[in-house]
């Protein structure tokens, strides 16, 4: 599978997270926040949407006076992955929280004015984490602490929202998909009009595919598959000319090959569609389609792969073909490979059928 670097990223649109650590219970409270946002120059910024939810808190650690982390993150539900990999520039003194998301988020939204004001009110008493985002930037996150009304909470966006996707492929790097996965569903809820958000979607769907080779679970498989191929599928939607349309498309196979061998059958129609849909411009495509038909229907994709090398021209799809028939050793080809071998005009498909008539095996006498 390639791998394309991230482009940098620049961007208006703003949005401010509150998100409530504490909270002794979902009711209306007395409490109010109210701050501003700013840019780094100090300038209001306009249309902030500003959201308030919470969680549970399940550990607290000071930072030390350099404000360096000291805690190893744990296995979390964490809505705010971020909010870790951004602790070692956390302010000495405020606090690092590991929140354990199993009950349901509650939010409150509203938007900033002309001055860049914003207010959340009814709020219980709580320890509060905001976080301002503005298109491809964000602010640092604070952590606030609320026993009585807070006022004058300034946010300034001054951090680029690439920090986090460059923090994801680190995780993939190191093969952590679960903690790449929540971190690029944090990125895509906070940041859905990025000019990073094909990248964002596409690795989420390639970690996942990651994710199952370390799953023994058939349910938990079906399901991340499943939760992939939404994301492959609003890609390829949202990004038709996109640079990672092609390779969303060969996962997508991929994905419905899995699920076919878990029982749901209705995902071998994807793959046929695939077969059949594709141009000449389509070639991978076309043959990752084939290479998951062998398994799943093989007849019909060798008496397909068969019809293509009778097909005049085509010949980068031809040799496409004979190296997928003669890799998966099908039998059934070698009559045709040893037409082209001795007939075909192009001499790249003559050499590619020689080759491969070679290397498949004779049938076993009986």
């Amino acid at each position: 599978m390639k791998r394309k670097r991230f482009k940098h990223i620049v961007g208006p649109v703003l949005a401010i997270s509150i998100i409530l650590l504490v909270s002794p219970a979902l009711g209306a409270g007395k409490l109010k926040i109210r701050g501003v946002v700013v840019d780094e120059k100090g300038n209001p910024i306009e249309g902030a949407r500003v959201i308030a939810g919470f969680g549970q808190v399940i550990e607290m650690i000071p930072t030390t006076r350099a404000g360096e982390r000291r805690v190893i993150v744990r296995e979390t539900q964490d809505p705010d992955p971020y909010f870790y990999s951004n602790a070692n520039s956390m302010i000495p003194g405020n606090y690092i929280i590991l929140i354990n998301m199993k009950n349901p988020q509650f939010k409150r939204e509203t938007y900033s004015d002309k001055d860049g004001r914003w207010g959340i009110f009814f709020l219980e008493p709580g320890r509060y984490r905001l976080t301002a985002f503005t298109g491809e930037m964000m602010s640092k996150t604070q952590i606030l602490e609320v026993r009585q009304d807070a006022e004058e909470v300034k946010l300034v966006v001054d951090t680029r929202a690439i920090a986090v996707l460059i923090q994801v492929k680190k995780f993939i790097n190191k093969r952590d998909y679960d903690s790449a996965i929540k971190m690029l569903q944090w990125y895509k809820e906070h940041f859905p009009n990025s000019r990073q958000l094909e990248n964002a979607v596409y690795w989420s769907a390639y970690s996942r595919y990651q994710l199952c080779d370390f799953t023994k679970s058939s349910k938990k498989i079906r399901r991340i598959s499943l939760e992939a191929i939404k994301d492959l599928e609003f890609l390829v939607k949202k990004f038709p000319d996109g640079e990672w349309v092609d390779d969303a498309r060969i996962l997508h196979i991929e994905f419905a090959h899995k699920l076919f061998d878990l029982g749901v059958k209705k995902y071998k129609n994807h793959i046929i569609s695939e077969v059949y849909a594709c141009g000449e411009k389509d070639i991978d495509i076309k043959i990752a389609a084939l290479d998951a038909l062998l398994d799943i229907d093989r007849d019909r994709a060798v008496d397909y792969m068969l019809e293509l090398l009778v097909k005049p021209g085509h010949n980068e799809l031809k040799q496409k073909v004979i190296f997928l028939l003669g890799s998966r050793q099908v039998k059934e080809a070698v009559t045709s490979l040893t037409r082209l071998a001795q007939a075909d005009p192009d001499p790249m498909v003559k050499q590619s059928a020689l080759y491969w008539l070679k290397k498949i095996k004779p049938p076993k006498s009986k």
